[in-house]
């Protein structure tokens, strides 16, 4: 997938219980914009492409609408509707000669406790249970917050372990590296000093502490991650059995 930043098919993910994710069934991506008509024929032929969750704000939206795409479902779930993004541009350039400390953890924080944002992935959940087949890809801007908590959700549900869910939630770091990179070269051009492109290059990547954050957080507020789903974002015994027939094979 050449036009997509940071894509990837979950498929093929073991499960505790000796499972595995069916393939073409759970797409994870940062924004889809400025598709190649090849790529777009990958994703609506090759991986059957039924829906399209966009957890982008109205805003980020308007600026860069995802490509339309013949019989794809889109659904916008602003996840962080009623969080303050600390770690934005506008926050960026805002702070940016500021020492504090990385903003990236108090969102993760916020997302695991904020009602707005769990019923978002509730509403993901639901447009997982009503496809029965073809792909779902879901997203934001860069796919690796936003779209990283909305994986560790669906992974949990269906039963990897954390460590496989850790692994790919870092996978952001490489897949996003090219894309980072020119970001950076441009702010460099553009006069920002070293330590301002530091900051945001901060702000482009992922590290363990941030999912570990959601969890240690889930865990206060829920007793688990897993509690967090069935209680914080409603998630009942019986869907996720539904959700474990739907989306994993022996």
């Amino acid at each position: 997938m050449d036009t997509v930043v940071n894509f990837r098919d979950l498929g093929g993910l073991k499960t505790r219980s000796g499972s595995y994710i069916k393939k073409h069934r759970l797409l994870r991506s940062g924004e889809l914009v400025n598709i190649s008509e090849e790529d777009k024929v990958l994703l609506v032929e090759g991986y059957n492409l039924r829906n399209i969750v966009d957890f982008r704000s109205n805003n980020e939206v308007k600026r860069s609408p995802d490509d339309t795409l013949d019989g794809v479902f889109y659904h916008n779930i602003d996840i962080m509707k009623n969080i303050e993004n600390k770690a934005s541009k506008k926050s960026f350039f805002k702070n940016r000669n500021s020492e504090s400390i990385d903003p990236m953890v108090d969102i993760y924080r916020s997302i695991i406790t904020n009602e707005t944002a769990c019923k978002g992935y509730r509403e993901f959940i639901d447009v997982l249970l009503n496809n029965s087949e073809g792909s779902t890809i879901f997203h934001c801007f860069a796919g690796k917050d936003r779209t990283g908590i909305a994986a560790a959700i669906i992974l949990t549900l269906l039963d990897v372990d954390e460590a496989s869910i850790m692994d790919d939630y870092l996978l952001t770091n490489e897949m996003r590296k090219e894309a980072n990179e020119e970001i950076l070269r441009t702010m460099l051009k553009e006069g920002y000093s070293p330590f301002e492109v530091n900051k945001m290059a901060t702000f482009l990547g992922v590290t363990s502490e941030y999912l570990e954050t959601a969890y240690q957080e889930a865990t206060d507020k829920f007793g688990s991650f897993s509690c967090f789903i069935m209680d914080g974002i409603g998630v009942s015994h019986e869907e996720i059995e539904r959700l474990r027939l739907m989306y994993t094979e022996k």
